[in-house]
């Protein structure tokens, strides 16, 4: 890792890097902390670290600046997010809080920490049509076709764009990175949470844990920053009490769970210092390939901080399914979309860069 990248982890976990920092790295580690989308904690950790932590002031009021528009942020979004509870409870709608929506009142408890730019909600499939007509109702026109061939979600959004979009989920992630989750019994473990007025489930921490696997899963094969979702396992982890076996008979019980989960909790420990209890990341261990999967495992933290090729990716959900005998039929045809979604972009790149090209000449020789 470089120098600002080793910082950066530094102060996720200690408050402070573990040495001085050359000229420019803190505009390297602001770079890095906007892109993953955790300014917010780099600025509580840098105020409750050390006093000497050689913050530079512009660095520090860039990290405030942040944090407090996050809060702001957050704000709105809350009481937006009553708004739409209130629609969907008004239509005999269950919803539970996902992603940032679940995390930053809940799980952090300082919601500063966890800004979110839009309201993920998972309701029961069988309340999908009901809600979208709820979400009607409440004024939020949906932005795409509802119940299309391998989505996950209904996205909904204001035509005036004056609140934030809002994405109802009936499964954590579509078919390819969705695992075999009882839905049914997580509602049932779910706790009921109050948000502002309103009403709402919050998955159990453990439920959260896996989610968030998925998520990273997810990311990891979109090449995505991943980062802030493994803070958030991380956090978790330390301010809740997860039921271990009860996360470990989810991960034998669920095919495609086990690599996401043994993903994001080696990489918490490894780079946050989370405390997985070695029994359960034994559980979970890969039913072939140790090595090889450790390898993958060792690269994905590694390089954390830089987002792998497209076949890089695809090369590593691959290798982590193989090692635990969850190998999809599916997987080569998803494969192949893959790469032609990615030879669709370059080429489209490509043709912008050289119609650019051709303006510039153009223009040079109108001269």
């Amino acid at each position: 890792m470089s120098p600002a990248e080793h910082a950066l982890l530094d102060l996720l976990r200690d408050g402070r890097p573990a040495t001085v920092l050359p000229d420019g790295t803190w505009e390297t580690i602001l770079a890095l902390a906007q892109r993953e989308g955790i300014s917010s904690i780099v600025c509580a950790r840098v105020r409750g670290g050390a006093p000497a932590t050689g913050v530079p002031a512009s660095a520090s009021a860039t990290l405030t600046r942040q944090y407090n528009e996050g809060a702001q942020r957050t704000a709105r979004a809350y009481a937006e997010l009553e708004t739409v509870l209130r629609a969907l409870a008004a239509a005999g709608v269950r919803a539970m809080l996902l992603k940032g929506a679940a995390l930053a009142r809940f799980i952090y408890e300082d919601t500063s920490l966890r800004p979110f730019t839009d309201l993920d909600l998972l309701v029961p499939a069988d309340e999908i049509a009901v809600a979208a007509q709820a979400m009607r109702g409440a004024g939020y026109a949906p932005g795409g076709p509802e119940r299309r061939t391998g989505a996950y979600e209904h996205c909904y959004f204001a035509p005036s764009w004056q609140r934030l979009p809002v994405d109802i989920h009936w499964q954590y992630a579509e078919p390819f990175h969705a695992i075999d989750m009882d839905y049914a019994g997580l509602f049932a473990r779910a706790a009921l949470v109050q948000v502002g007025h309103e009403t709402a489930l919050l998955p159990s921490p453990e439920d959260l844990l896996v989610a968030l696997s998925v998520h990273v899963a997810r990311e990891t094969w979109e090449s995505k920053p991943v980062l802030r979702y493994l803070y958030d396992a991380a956090e978790t982890m330390r301010r809740h009490r997860v039921d271990w076996d009860r996360l470990v008979a989810c991960a034998r019980a669920s095919r495609h769970l086990r690599a996401p989960l043994r993903l994001t909790l080696r990489a918490a420990q490894a780079l946050l210092d989370a405390d997985v209890p070695a029994p359960v990341l034994a559980a979970i261990r890969p039913r072939r390939g140790h090595s090889i999967d450790r390898l993958v495992q060792r690269r994905a933290w590694t390089t954390v901080l830089r987002r792998p090729s497209p076949l890089e990716a695809l090369v590593r959900i691959a290798v982590m399914r193989w090692a635990d005998g969850d190998a999809s039929p599916r997987y080569a045809a998803l494969v192949a979309d893959r790469v032609h979604v990615q030879w669709a972009r370059a080429r489209a790149y490509a043709h912008r860069r050289a119609a650019g090209a051709r303006r510039l000449r153009h223009r040079l020789l109108a001269r």
